[in-house]
């Protein structure tokens, strides 16, 4: 090769390297200000079945509502990472390991940043009880509120 060539070579080199750094430096600036988009449940519609299917038989006995609030990660492929769950509150003890139970079959289009899938973290609510019809709640994700259709709390 000669020198010329190798001269070449290493600007192209060297421009190739500047361009992926500049790149990662700019997806590094974009994942610290958050996602461009939020997850979005995709399997809404089986929320009752679920949370009908995990409800403690004891607390149905009763028949006692409540909640519980969860903290989870949810990966660039729309899954929830089952290690990361945590039961933030419940309004019985009862509920927490009932409302792991939902969250672990739920499924989202996931978080984007540049279009490019990415994981974050959910605060998610789980409601059981029988939920008024036609109202939404306030969903806390990543620190953004948004409206979403999930069962509202008890008046």
């Amino acid at each position: 090769m000669t020198p010329r060539l190798r001269s070449a070579a290493r600007i192209v080199l060297v421009a190739a390297a500047l361009l992926a750094a500049g790149s990662a430096t700019a997806r590094a600036q974009a994942e610290r200000l958050g996602p461009d988009t939020q997850p979005v449940l995709l399997n809404r519609r089986e929320l009752p079945r679920l949370t009908t299917r995990a409800y403690p038989a004891a607390l149905r006995q009763r028949r006692l509502a409540g909640a519980a609030a969860l903290r989870m990660k949810v990966l660039p492929d729309g899954t929830v990472d089952s290690m990361t769950i945590s039961i933030t509150s419940t309004t019985e003890p009862a509920f927490g390991p009932a409302a792991v139970e939902v969250v672990r079959q739920l499924r989202f289009r996931p978080a984007t940043i540049e279009g490019i899938p990415v994981a974050v973290w959910v605060d998610f609510p789980v409601a059981f009880g029988r939920p008024a019809s036609g109202t939404t709640t306030d969903v806390q994700r990543d620190g953004r509120i948004f409206r979403e259709n999930l069962p509202p709390p008890r008046p």
